[in-house]
């Protein structure tokens, strides 16, 4: 097997100081090649199908919930595409907790005969606090046709509490007495930084289950589903009062008890592990989203897994 340092030492031969840095610097390298691998990207669709623009600001809001503050986000893109009935001017909105702004605006034609499309690359950063975005339309509007589509950028060495270790080598010098214990000390440095990536290597996705007026329940199957390790469900929903939702992956349950129009309920499953045999469909991810008292305005489901 080819070495992974340009430099081999034997027993017997003299320890020369510049194969010694050359090594540690070619090890720094690789090390540095492997933490700079750190995003995921995927892209996620919310399907906003029938808002009006006299609905709750609630039920005109969606929210990039995450399983926890571990987890950030950045929205790297955006992208909005609407049919409506009337020409109106329909605008999706988001704020950061960094205070940039993300606006994009979607000019619909009368009749939902032309499409209204507008894209954006501002960045958006979510850290401490999930992204919302609120659309709004200056006048009477049915929105019969609306995607907004996030484009998600993960950082997988911000995932869980593990600081991120580098390295950097103290390089040796000819002339210069160094101990062994120094250079064990080197390749330790060295050795730490690689666990510390290792420990930071999800690479985390997302899909999105969009439900709207949904009255019965329905189901959602995830052929091929083998591989989602630490599967999460981030639950939304807004819905009249007296009114509650199950989001179910088989294994766990998201319960969202509604209190009114105006009021945005979230939860968040445990965690599961899919299993599924791509063959065949008996074991595939199912995700279930029953209503119970009557139909619920806007149910999204949002599915985090590595």
């Amino acid at each position: 097997m080819k070495a992974m340092v340009p430099n081999v030492f034997r027993n017997g031969r003299t320890l020369d100081v510049d194969h010694v840095n050359a090594n540690l610097r070619a090890i720094a390298n690789d090390i540095k090649r492997s933490q700079d691998k750190r995003y995921t990207y995927c892209s996620v669709i919310f399907v906003v199908d029938g808002l009006n623009d006299t609905d709750t600001v609630q039920e005109r809001t969606i929210r990039l919930s995450r399983t926890s503050t571990a987890y950030p986000v950045d929205v790297v893109g955006a992208e909005l595409s609407v049919f409506a009935t009337d020409s109106v001017a329909w605008t999706a909105t988001a704020t950061d907790e960094n205070g940039r702004v993300m606006t994009l605006t979607a000019s619909a034609n009368d009749t939902d005969v032309v499409e209204g499309y507008d894209s954006s690359n501002v960045p958006l950063q979510s850290r401490t606090t999930d992204l919302s975005f609120v659309f709004s339309a200056p006048s009477a509007s049915l929105m019969t046709l609306g995607r907004l589509t996030l484009h998600l950028r993960i950082d997988r060495h911000q995932q869980n509490s593990a600081t991120l270790t580098t390295f950097t080598p103290a390089l040796f010098y000819p002339g210069s007495s160094t101990s062994g214990a120094t250079q064990d000390a080197q390749l330790t440095a060295a050795e730490n930084a690689v666990v510390s990536d290792e420990a930071n290597q999800l690479d985390i996705r997302c899909v999105v289950i969009s439900a709207n007026d949904i009255a019965a329940a329905q189901t959602w199957r995830f052929p091929g589903a083998v591989g989602m390790t630490g599967l999460r469900i981030c639950g939304t929903a807004v819905g009249a009062a007296a009114r509650s939702v199950a989001i179910s992956d088989g294994t766990n349950t998201v319960n969202l008890a509604c209190t009114g129009l105006s009021d945005f309920k979230e939860g968040t499953s445990a965690l599961v592990t899919s299993t599924d045999d791509p063959t065949d469909t008996t074991d595939d991810l199912v995700v279930t989203i029953t209503p119970t008292g009557g139909a619920i305005s806007r149910v999204f489901a949002l599915l985090w897994w590595s």
